[in-house]
Order: structure tokens, then C-alpha cells, then sequence
């Protein structure tokens, strides 16, 4: 029986690429986590839109500013999150 495939379009070809990303990072995350780390604890980062140069606001909010809040209270929890995702 012959196996036919269909070539993948752009859109999908990049989002197979970035899932396959995301599941390597989660997985090497959780590699790397420290004893400490609560293991059903993750943080998913999503649609951060960083823009290149971090002075830039878009409609009044920086998203640099948010970025680096959400960096810094994740590194304060007194549990740390085993594996950090980033989406987007």
C-alpha cells in the first residue's frame, strides 16, 4: 500500500516547528530544575510581543517593563516552578 503525504503549508510547518521547540524546552527544563522546584508548578509566558529596542510602548503599556516584573517575581516565589514555557 502506497503512503501518500501532503507537503505541509507555511503556517503549519511553523507551528509543528515551534511545538516540537516548546516540548524540547519543557523538557529540558525539567531536566535542569533544582530540587526545590515544586514539579507540578509551571509558568507559561504567552504573547510576550517584545519589541527590539525595550523603550518602546505600545498604546501607553511597555511590554520590556512587563517582562522584566514577571522575570523578577517569578525568580522571587518561594517555590520556584519546575519548567518555564514561552509562547509567542
Amino acid at each position: 500500500m502506497p503512503l501518500h503525504t501532503v507537503p505541509p503549508n507555511r503556517r503549519s510547518f511553523l507551528a509543528q516547528g515551534a511545538t516540537a521547540v516548546a516540548g524540547l524546552a519543557v523538557l529540558q527544563s525539567s531536566w535542569g530544575a533544582s530540587a526545590d522546584a515544586d514539579p507540578h508548578l509551571m509558568a507559561l509566558l504567552s504573547d510576550t510581543h517584545i519589541p527590539s529596542l525595550p523603550e518602546v510602548a505600545a498604546h501607553g503599556v511597555n511590554m520590556t517593563a512587563n517582562l522584566r516584573q514577571v522575570v523578577q517575581e517569578l525568580i522571587s516565589l518561594q517555590t520556584p516552578p519546575s519548567a518555564v514555557v514561552i509562547n509567542g
